[in-house]
C-alpha cells in the first residue's frame, strides 16, 4: 500500500513539471528569444527599426567588455583601416597594416532586431579614441620581456651598442665571429669571452602605435634601464675623479664612461667642475656575463719582521742582522662581470719571480713587541684600490676592495695595539685603529662586525683583525684605509705601495 502511494506521488510529480514547461513555451509561442544584449544601449547611440521572425547573426562590437554597436557591414570598418594605414601609417610604417586594439573584439550575436547602421559613428569612434594597433616586429626574450619596435636592424644594432657597455668592439667582432682570443703576453688585461643568457624571439604583431619603441635610440634606452627608466645625473664638484664618483654610486670607472661617452672618455679624464654626469645602474633586461683575463705583477709581502731578544742592547736598541724585502709573484686572474659588475675572480697561474725576504732585527729586551716597524703592508690580499686618497671630496683615507666578491679578511698593515674600536652609522660603521708607537696610526673601516681585538690589545703585522663589510656609509663591499702621521691623515698610498 505504501509502495503504491509513493509511485503515484511521482507521477504526479512529472505531470506537474510537464504542464509548466508546456505553459512556458505556449506563453512564448509568439514572442521571439531576445539576446541579454539585444536591447542594451552601446557607446554608440543605435535604435532598433524592426524585428524578425526568426533570429539572425549580427557582429556586435566591444570595447574594454563595454558595448560600443552592433556593425552592419564589417568591411566598411575594413576599409576604413585600410584607408587611414595609408594615409597616416604607411610613410613610417610600409609593408604593414592597422588592425583592431587589443582592448576592442567582435562577438557574434543571434537577434530578432534590426538595427540601425551607425557603421559611419563606430567609425568616427575609433577615430576620436585612435583604436589602432599597428602591425609591427614583436620582440620577445627568453626571460618573459616583450618590446615591439619599428625596424628590426636598430634593434640589432641597439643590442651590440649595448654589448659594447662591457667590451670593445674589436674584442666583441672576434668572438662574434668564434675566433679565441690569444692569452696575453704582456701584462694587461683583456675580455676573453661574452655572452647573453637570454635568448630573443622576432614575429610579427599588433600593438599600439604609442607602444612601439621608434628608433635605435629608444631601444638602447630600454636595454639599458627597462620599461620605465629613471635617469639619475650628478654634477660633478671640484676635485672630483670618475673613481670617487664611481664608488659614490655603487658603479665601476668603466660604467660611468661607457654611460657617458663622448663626454667621458676614459677613467682618467680630469673633470670639469660643473659637468652633469649620467649615474643610472643598469636594468636591462639582457644579462651578460664577460670573462676579463689580468696577467700582472703582484708584490709578495715579505714575512713578518723576526725579532730577537738580546740582552746586549739597551732598551729601544734595534740592530737589523738581516734586511727584509718584498718578492714578486707573476700572476694571471679570470674574473667574471655580469653587466659590468665583477662577480668572481679565478687565479689560473702563479709564478715567483723573486722570493720574499724576511727581515730579522735584534732588539733589546725591554722593547714592546707592539712596536711598529715602520713598513707597512696591504689591509687586504688579491686586492685593487677601489678610491684612493682624495678621490673625491673629503675622501680622507684609501679604498680597498678584493677582486672578485670585495670580501675577504681584514690585516693589520703593522705591528702595534688596539687603541680604538667602535661603530659609526653614518660613517665608518665598524672601525677599529692601531697605534703603532712609532708616531703612526692605522684605521680600518666598514667591518661586517666588531673588530676581533678588543681595545689595549697587541697585535702583529699580518694579523687578520676583521672582514670586509658594508656598515656605515658605502656602496660596495671594501676596507676603508687610513694612515695617521702624529695625528694627520695621510695617503696611505705611499706607506703601502699602491
Amino acid at each position: 500500500m505504501k509502495n503504491k502511494k509513493i509511485q503515484t506521488f511521482i507521477l504526479l510529480s512529472i505531470i506537474i513539471l510537464l504542464s509548466v514547461i508546456l505553459g512556458t513555451l505556449t506563453a512564448h509561442k509568439h514572442q521571439p528569444w531576445i539576446h541579454s544584449d539585444s536591447l542594451k544601449t552601446g557607446i554608440v547611440t543605435q535604435k532598433s527599426e524592426n524585428k524578425h521572425k526568426i533570429p539572425y547573426e549580427v557582429q556586435t562590437l566591444y570595447y574594454k567588455d563595454e558595448l560600443v554597436a552592433r556593425v552592419k557591414n564589417i568591411e566598411t570598418i575594413n576599409k576604413h583601416f585600410e584607408e587611414t594605414y595609408q594615409e597616416a601609417y604607411q610613410k613610417e610604417f610600409p609593408d604593414s597594416k592597422i588592425g583592431l586594439d587589443q582592448d576592442l573584439y567582435y562577438l557574434p550575436q543571434l537577434t530578432y532586431q534590426e538595427y540601425q547602421d551607425v557603421d559611419q559613428d563606430v567609425i568616427d569612434f575609433l577615430e576620436t579614441k585612435k583604436l589602432y594597433n599597428v602591425e609591427t616586429n614583436k620582440v620577445t626574450f627568453s626571460n618573459g620581456a616583450v618590446i615591439y619596435v619599428k625596424d628590426e636592424t636598430d634593434f640589432q644594432h641597439a643590442r651590440e651598442k649595448f654589448a659594447l657597455n662591457f667590451l670593445d668592439e674589436s674584442s666583441l667582432k672576434t668572438l662574434q665571429d668564434n675566433k679565441k682570443i690569444e692569452p696575453l703576453g704582456i701584462y694587461g688585461e683583456q675580455v676573453i669571452d661574452f655572452s647573453v643568457k637570454e635568448t630573443i624571439k622576432i614575429e610579427r604583431d599588433y600593438t599600439s602605435f604609442d607602444n612601439i619603441y621608434k628608433d635605435e635610440a629608444e631601444i638602447l634606452k630600454f636595454l639599458s634601464y627597462g620599461y620605465d627608466p629613471s635617469i639619475d645625473n650628478y654634477t660633478t664638484q671640484k676635485l672630483d675623479t670618475i673613481p670617487g664618483i664611481a664608488w659614490q654610486f655603487g658603479m665601476t670607472p668603466n660604467q660611468i664612461v661607457s654611460i657617458n661617452t663622448p663626454k667621458i672618455k676614459s677613467a682618467e679624464q680630469i673633470l670639469e667642475e660643473g659637468t652633469v654626469l649620467n649615474v643610472s645602474k643598469f636594468n636591462s633586461p639582457f644579462t651578460i656575463e664577460t670573462k676579463h683575463e689580468r696577467f700582472f705583477e703582484e708584490v709578495i709581502e715579505q714575512p713578518n719582521t723576526q725579532y730577537i731578544e738580546d740582552e746586549t742592547l739597551n732598551e729601544g736598541v734595534q740592530v737589523v742582522e738581516t734586511v727584509g724585502a718584498n718578492g714578486i709573484a707573476e700572476k694571471r686572474y679570470h674574473d667574471t662581470y655580469i653587466n659590468g659588475s665583477s662577480v668572481d675572480s679565478e687565479l689560473i697561474k702563479s709564478k715567483i719571480l723573486l722570493e720574499p725576504v724576511q727581515e730579522v732585527v735584534r732588539v733589546g729586551t725591554h722593547v714592546e713587541p707592539s712596536q711598529g716597524s715602520g713598513r707597512f703592508g696591504w689591509p687586504l690580499a688579491n686586492a685593487y684600490v677601489l678610491c684612493g686618497f682624495g678621490c673625491y671630496t673629503n675622501h680622507r683615507g684609501v679604498d680597498f676592495s678584493t677582486y672578485g666578491s670585495g670580501y675577504g679578511p681584514i690585516l693589520a698593515s703593522d705591528n702595534g695595539i688596539v687603541s680604538q674600536k667602535g661603530y659609526q652609522a653614518a660613517g665608518w660603521g665598524n672601525y677599529i685603529k692601531i697605534d703603532h708607537g712609532n708616531g703612526y696610526a692605522t684605521l680600518y673601516a666598514h667591518m661586517n662586525a666588531p673588530g676581533y681585538f678588543p681595545v689595549g690589545a697587541k697585535v702583529a703585522k699580518g694579523t687578520v683583525i676583521g672582514y670586509v663589510g658594508m656598515t656605515g656609509r658605502t656602496n660596495y663591499p671594501h676596507v676603508h684605509f687610513e694612515v695617521w702621521d702624529h695625528g694627520t691623515r695621510v695617503d696611505g698610498c705611499k706607506f703601502v705601495g699602491c
